[in-house]
């Protein structure tokens, strides 16, 4: 490793002296500007002008279109004049000034200067004092060119390049009015400070044009960027009220696909491999994120960039080919005024829809467990010496059989069960309304030589079933100007999240329909759990503990709680010279810790049955505990520690129409891992004692004498070690801020892969360009003022850090061994060409904006190929692989889609309207793939992950469907192209060719709607999601499920029971014995798949914002309420039976409702 790392050194640094003279070389050599000016027209629009005037001076405008009147028509004649005559003759003619710097010339509205000599107009009676003002984006960016007038005078001033700019004798009863190009003008009343800072805040029609992006190494201006970079603003981030910056991302970005089947994870531009990690790579402030992203506070995040394409990801290298999202926080800004920023949330959420479930009626349970019962299905289950547990209205069955109770008493109480569903007993016992409390306090200003920024942030979470979930926040970061051209940047951020079990809920398949969870007094019941009732009625005889199962008081015994530390520390030293390098290294210590533990008590049913189960009672009557007496204690650790270093050099010049950008850099990164767990018997707190049980031996269990082994034991999580090195590049070169020509490249090396991939040259790269046509003297649209082109094709990767390139031996021992001699397996083999997988791009897109800028947007359609993915192939039985497979970089798929995103003004007044539409669409299947000998029925079910060669990587396969037999009422399907009943055939025999195939079992196109209204400081935004074009398999009844756990659907009221029935229902009879397979093809058939289209409404916000800019006095300077309602529920299913498709049988979450208040000082 040590060599490696220094060749890399090596090669870094020479290309760094390479770059360094070839830049040096160009800016010397583009340093000379003409400075003569010769121009004839006639009638023509003065953008014209001024555009022949750029292409002679190598110089460019900023000015306002609006102040200078770019298509007037006009008549010049200029021969050899110098330059200053001709500005002087367009500008002064129309009330302008103009200054040259830094090879821009900048043109504004006329302004009389105190320093020039002008005339001041100052207000009758008033006192006057010097004002310097500081005008800031709403990101603490200064904002150079700004105009500041005192209202009622033509007396002002123009920020200089760092925003700032000073008056002499500003009356102090005036008017300060500040105003930019793309921003809102704001007025503010003149007060007794010397020095204002002033935030803008951009036109709502003008965030796309001024977008910085950020690929977590440098910021990237969006007319420069070729790739395919989208930014969610802070603002954006704070529509939706979650505890947790993933939930935030939902809806508000087009590409990025959020299913529940993913649990925390999405998507960026559907699937890029098959069998390695879907998520995207996560960067947090330039370096990749390797802790818990829950315990990231959402207050504290600044944006987010998503990287989509190649050129955006391929400076990632091998772990950016599922896409990159980059989080950016928040910072303090030089010489800002401190600033104090509170906000607190509070949401309660209501009891959930227990009833949207599927659940068989209770009186259809009871008769169907009846039926059962005399066809003597449960004989088995009461001869088992085991005393499995048994359906209570099959005991009460039992009881009037055995004479136990009278026919009368055994019907009334199974009318009892008929009349009561479980589910009221859970909305009455266990849910209440969950609360979540959210706090956050930011501190935030900077003078000349510092700047600083204080945050934290407190959660506390109480779920519907009482679970508790807190996190507590801090992050600070300080920077320094050292010198002139040298800053110094530290930070640190902790993050504690602690989480407390509550009670278990609802769940179709826990408990039988009808089961009573407490009495009519409320006094909780025991139910059928793991025993039948009539055996822990009577066992024990004061010998064993209480061996019933009591739902709602058990949790209170079973206490599981997680924690978990999260802590980063960062340092940057950045170093400018020569007015167009910089230079910067960076350091991230990274430390995360997860500790939970399982703690149940005497009292607790684990405890008691573990007890009772390993209590032995000799012929003598002595009584041996073979699990001490007490609670069981179990415990689990992990922790992470990793290292980032980067080393970066950095180019910037801009010299007459010319423009280039670059850095090259080195990157060293490792990540730790490990973790472990044990378990304590006999486990009391007051006074303290436990002891360790061994697990390898076998005891004889109380009910039937079997052998077995205590649970338990010591456990130990792998270890892992995961090191990169890694050196970069990244240039862009735009000529009259109209062409930009993009390269990246990267080259990772690291002990995941195999020694052949390290010692070969393959780099990560990217190409791409953009052309500017609205800049272009020939194009002359006026409803079309924006029209840019942009194309990037290139390649980054994947990594799997599951596979390993090394052979890897499981050593073990087992009672079952012929001898007691410990063996080994070979898990896998070593493979030394292990490789990241690649994913090539080609991106091509176009940015637009129409009638003023009041419709803007983009349009993009990507291609990918995927190669080298990860993929099983089979070998020798003789090389002693465990289960006869090894993976190997040979697969690969490709796909396709269309991000479009359009935002529009539709009213701007005193009332503004304000629409986000976001369109994706989304295609893949599998090129190469190897699966052999595998029977068809893994091809069945929503979302297999048995690729086939030409088709999605995830489709929903089913079994043909012919119909019900019009005399049984059996499901009949397809075996060699006839229809059959042979159920052990279809599942076996069928072929590819007699399945049927829905391509895709996730959305193909999906996207949002938001649209948002402003008036007097009341505003209303509210959100609709849409995922179309992809099917599902509804869930429907289980005839085995239904026998063996009483876990029924509510389509069993919908069976075939009678001839004719056919004709209006597909759901087969009910018929005992019930024949092997039947319920399995019923289940996977395609009489059950169904389309997944929805519209779903997602939240609405509604905020009054209390104090209007007029009204803004002290230190105080803004305060909002705001309301948040989300789970609004489904406005549109493209499916017949009404149901959730992303939901299924599950039960959604109920609506949320959100009340904030956000204030700064």
């Amino acid at each position: 490793m040590k060599v490696l790392i220094k060749s890399h050194v090596i090669c870094t640094l020479t290309v760094c002296f390479f770059l360094v003279n070839v830049l040096m070389c160009s800016f010397a050599q583009g340093k000379s500007a003409i400075k003569k000016i010769t121009i004839a027209v006639q009638n023509v629009p003065l953008d014209k002008v001024l555009h022949q005037i750029e292409d002679q001076t190598n110089l460019r405008f900023q000015l306002n279109a609006s102040v200078v009147g770019l298509k007037e028509v006009v008549t010049y004649k200029w021969s050899n004049v110098e330059l200053d005559v001709v500005l002087t003759d367009i500008f002064n003619a129309r009330g302008c000034t103009w200054k040259i710097e830094r090879g821009i010339i900048y043109v504004h509205r006329h302004i009389q200067q105190e320093g020039d000599g002008a005339k001041f107009n100052k207000l009758n009676d008033t006192t006057t004092s010097r004002l310097t003002l500081k005008v800031l984006d709403a990101n603490g960016n200064p904002i150079p060119s700004a105009t500041i007038v005192v209202k009622g005078t033509t007396t002002g001033a123009v920020t200089d390049m760092q925003g700032i700019a000073t008056m002499q004798s500003v009356p102090d009863n005036s008017v300060i009015v500040v105003s930019s190009i793309g921003f809102q003008r704001v007025e503010l009343p003149r007060n007794a400070e010397s020095v204002l800072e002033v935030r803008l805040v951009a036109k709502a029609n003008q965030i796309d044009e001024i977008a910085v992006f950020s690929n977590g190494f440098q910021n990237i201006p969006q007319e420069r960027a070729t790739g395919s970079f989208e930014k969610i603003s802070n603002r954006v981030l704070n529509e939706q009220v979650s505890t947790n910056i993933i939930d935030r991302l939902k809806n508000v970005s087009t590409a990025l696909l959020f299913d529940k089947r993913f649990a925390n994870k999405f998507i960026v531009r559907g699937f890029s491999t098959i069998e390695s990690d879907i998520s995207p790579l996560i960067v947090v402030d330039k370096f990749p994120y390797a802790g818990d992203i829950n315990s990231i506070n959402p207050n504290d995040i600044e944006s987010i960039t998503v990287l989509k394409d190649a050129a955006a990801t391929s400076i990632w290298g091998a772990r950016a080919g599922n896409g990159v999202i980059v989080i950016t926080t928040k910072k303090g800004q030089y010489n800002q005024p401190l600033k104090v920023s509170f906000n607190t949330t509070l949401s309660t959420t209501g009891k959930p829809d227990l009833y949207y479930a599927p659940q068989i009626a209770s009186s259809a349970l009871v008769a169907v467990q009846r039926q059962l019962f005399d066809n003597g299905y449960y004989s088995g289950a009461e001869r088992n010496p085991g005393k499995p547990a048994l359906p209570q209205a099959v005991e009460i069955l039992i009881k009037q059989r055995d004479g136990s109770i009278t026919a009368e008493q055994s019907e009334a109480q199974l009318a009892l069960l008929d009349n009561h569903d479980v589910r009221d007993d859970y909305l009455k016992y266990v849910y209440s309304t969950a609360l979540t409390q959210q706090y956050s306090l930011g501190v935030s200003g900077g003078n000349a030589n510092s700047n600083y920024v204080f945050s934290g942030g407190y959660v506390n979470d109480l779920s519907s079933v009482k679970a508790r979930a807190q996190r507590i926040t801090v992050n600070s970061i300080y920077g320094f100007k050292v010198l002139p051209n040298l800053d110094i940047n530290a930070g640190i951020n902790y993050a504690y999240n602690d989480a407390k079990s509550g009670s278990s809920g609802y769940s179709m398949n826990e408990f039988a329909a009808y089961t009573r969870l407490a009495d009519n007094k409320g006094e909780p019941l025991a139910v059928p759990y793991l025993y039948s009732m009539s055996y822990v009625d009577t066992v024990g005889r004061g010998i064993l503990r209480d061996w019933h199962y009591y739902p709602l008081t058990d949790w209170k015994h079973v206490k599981q709680t997680s924690d978990g530390t999260n802590l980063t520390l960062q340092g940057e030293i950045r170093y400018k010279f020569l007015k167009m390098f910089n230079a910067s290294v960076n350091y991230q210590y990274l430390k995360g810790q997860s500790d939970s533990y399982i703690l149940s008590d005497t009292s607790s049913f684990y405890a008691r049955n573990l007890m009772n189960l390993f209590t032995n009672v000799d012929e003598s009557g002595n009584v041996t505990n073979n699990v001490p007496i007490g609670g069981v204690y179990q415990t689990s650790t992990g922790s992470i520690v990793s290292h980032n270093g980067r080393a970066q050099l950095g180019f910037d010049n801009r010299w007459d129409k010319h423009m280039i950008s670059a850095i090259v850099g080195m990157e060293i990164s490792q990540a730790k891992s490990e973790g472990g767990g044990y378990f304590l018997y006999g486990y009391n707190l007051d006074p303290y004692k436990s002891t360790q049980v061994s697990n390898n031996i076998y005891y004889p269990t109380y009910i039937t004498g079997a052998q077995q082994t205590i649970p338990g034991g010591v456990t130990q999580s792998p270890y892992t070690l995961n090191r990169f090195v890694s050196y970069y590049g990244n240039a862009s070169y735009s000529y009259n801020d109209k062409y930009v020509v993009s390269v990246s490249g990267r080259r990772d090396a690291s002990n995941l892969f195999g020694v052949k991939t390290n010692d070969r040259w393959k780099p990560l790269w990217s190409v791409g360009g953009s052309w500017d046509i609205s800049k272009e003297g020939f194009f002359n649209v006026p409803i079309l003022p924006l029209l840019r082109l942009r194309a990037t094709y290139g390649v980054s990767g994947n990594i799997n850090n599951k596979q390993y390139a090394q052979t890897v031996i499981q050593y073990g021992s087992s009672f079952l061994n012929l001898t007691p001699l410990p063996f080994a397996s070979i898990t896998a083999l070593g493979n030394p060409q292990l490789r990241w997988e690649s994913s090539a791009m080609l991106n091509v897109g176009v940015d637009f904006a129409f009638f003023k800028h009041a419709v803007t947007g983009a349009l993009e359609y990507y291609r990918k190929k995927g190669t080298d993915l990860i993929g099983t192939v089979p070998v020798e039985l003789a090389t002693g692989v465990s289960g006869g497979n090894m993976v190997k970089n040979y697969a690969s798929m490709k796909g396709h889609g269309v991000d479009l995103r359009i935002n529009t003004l539709n009213i701007d007044g005193e009332f503004k309207w304000q629409t986000r539409f976001l369109f994706s669409t989304t295609a893949s299947k599998v090129t190469d793939y190897y699966l052999a000998n595998v029977n068809n029925s893994v091809y069945v079910g929503s979302g297999t992950t048995a690729p086939i060669v030409g088709s999605p990587l995830y489709q929903v396969g089913a079994y043909k469907w012919v119909g019900l037999d019009p005399q049984t009422g059996d499901p009949v399907g397809i075996v060699n192209g006839k229809p059959s009943k042979d159920y052990n055939a279809i599942l076996q025999d069928t072929s590819l060719s007699d399945l049927v195939f829905k391509k895709s079992a996730f959305p193909s196109i999906f996207g949002s709607l938001s649209n948002s209204f402003y008036w007097h400081g009341i505003s209303l935004e509210f959100n609709i999601s849409y995922k179309l074009s992809y099917y599902f398999l509804r869930p429907s009844i289980d005839y085995s499920a239904l026998f063996a756990t009483a876990a029924g659907h509510s389509d069993y009221s919908k069976r075939w029971q009678k001839p004719g029935d056919e004709k209006i229902t597909n759901v087969p009879s009910m018929i005992y014995p019930n024949p092997f397979g039947r319920d399995q093809f019923y289940k996977y058939s395609a009489t059950l798949l169904e389309k997944g289209g929805l519209f779903r409404f997602e939240y609405v916000n509604v905020g009054y914002d209390l104090l209007s800019t007029a009204k803004r006095k002290g230190k105080l300077k803004s305060l909002n309420l705001g309301v948040n309602i989300s789970n609004l529920g489904l406005i549109w299913h493209a499916n017949k039976a009404s149901i959730d498709p992303e939901y299924g049988a599950s039960v959604p979450p109920p609506r949320a409702y959100s009340f904030s208040i956000n204030a700064s000082f």
